[in-house]
């Protein structure tokens, strides 16, 4: 009887032992949201959950924010075509009741178990999941840190399928049987007596006062004040000339004057630009400008450099309007004239005067005795 009692005792810790191998498959693995033993879809998570060795005491205060995976992979092997998968992105699941630890009165655990979510993305088949690596790590009693490697077995239940999504054949024929004979007896006679007399009295009334009186005041007041606010073309300034246009060559006495714009409002000497004869700029030197509108005098210095022959003045002007606007006028410079075709003056004269006299003293007798003869 005692030897009986040793066995069952080494029994018991053997099975014990067995039960707390170090990071081992605990259950079934299970597709997240599908019932057990169903097809998942193609895309979704797998639930396995591990039981830990407790051979390095965790902490009691510990929870499962306290635990962390570290450097944790699977492998998903197809089993038809032996093709393998490996995952590298897997989480622990943090629902109280899939993942926990449960601690006696004294501190020692008494039961626990790990849920790990893999992500998965696969095609239609059979599959297996074949290996993991890593570890488990863990906050110790005393503290510190514990780790435990993560294992799975051959004997351990990790198979699972994905199915194909399922079409769903039922919308074509439905909709063509239901569709048309209800559509064409009930249209037809509701349609024709409703609408002829109910178009006819509404459109006609409604159609003619509305558009009339709308179109014709909007057009109206519009047009009217966009058009006469239209920018109104500046004064056209005239050249005024003070004095003679006219000038003996190298002979100039006074200086040539001209008044611009005389009588525009707001014309002044802003407005002047430039001045040129015959196509050339004027020095300043040989020019002054003054308000009033636009007083321009052209030294006679200047025009005593011109030749003979008639010259052309040029005044542009500037500024708003006047940009770009060019007034002229001319003047003439005669040539100077020759010394050697002025008659004589002084005694050698005189002799010429007193025969022209006699000549005419004689034709004068002459007429007077033939008018007495008569």
């Amino acid at each position: 009887m005692k030897n009986r009692g040793k066995r069952a005792a080494f029994a018991l810790l053997l099975l014990g032992a067995l039960l707390l191998l170090s990071g081992c498959v605990r259950g079934e693995l299970s597709i997240v949201g599908v019932e057990p033993g169903q097809p998942g879809p193609e895309s979704g998570q797998l639930r396995i959950l591990f039981a830990m060795n407790i051979g390095n005491p965790p902490s009691p205060t510990m929870t499962i924010g306290d635990v962390s995976l570290s450097n944790v992979s699977f492998t998903i092997t197809n089993e038809d075509t032996n093709e393998p998968t490996v995952v590298t992105n897997p989480t622990i699941d943090q629902n109280p009741a899939i993942s926990y630890a449960r601690f006696d009165e004294q501190g020692n655990m008494i039961e626990h178990q790990l849920g790990i979510l893999i992500p998965y993305t696969l095609k239609p088949g059979r599959y297996r999941v074949t290996g993991v690596t890593g570890s488990v790590r863990y906050p110790v009693r005393g503290g510190g840190e514990g780790s435990q490697s993560l294992k799975i077995n051959e004997s351990d239940n990790t198979s699972f399928t994905i199915a194909a999504p399922t079409p769903t054949p039922t919308a074509t024929p439905t909709a063509t049987p239901t569709a048309t004979p209800t559509a064409t007896p009930t249209a037809t006679p509701t349609a024709t007596p409703t609408a002829t007399p109910t178009a006819t009295p509404t459109a006609k009334p409604t159609a003619t006062p509305t558009a009339t009186p709308t179109a014709a005041p909007i057009a109206t007041p519009t047009a009217a004040p966009t058009a006469t606010p239209a920018p109104t073309p500046a004064p056209d300034p005239k050249i005024r000339m003070r004095g003679s246009a006219a000038y003996m060559e190298n002979m100039a006495q006074e200086n040539l004057i001209l008044h611009i714009g005389e009588g525009i409002s707001g014309f002044d000497a802003g407005n002047f630009k430039s001045v040129s004869v015959d196509g050339s700029p004027l020095d300043s030197a040989d020019y002054d400008v003054e308000n009033g509108s636009i007083l321009l005098t052209i030294h006679r210095d200047y025009l005593n450099r011109l030749s003979k022959g008639n010259h052309t003045v040029s005044v542009a002007l500037q500024g708003g309007a006047y940009d770009g606007r060019v007034l002229t006028t001319e003047i003439q410079v005669s040539p100077k004239p020759d010394a050697s075709n002025l008659p004589e003056t002084g005694d050698d004269a005189r002799p010429l005067r007193l025969l022209a006299l006699c000549a005419l003293c004689t034709a004068a007798f002459a007429l007077l005795g033939q008018k007495r003869k008569a």
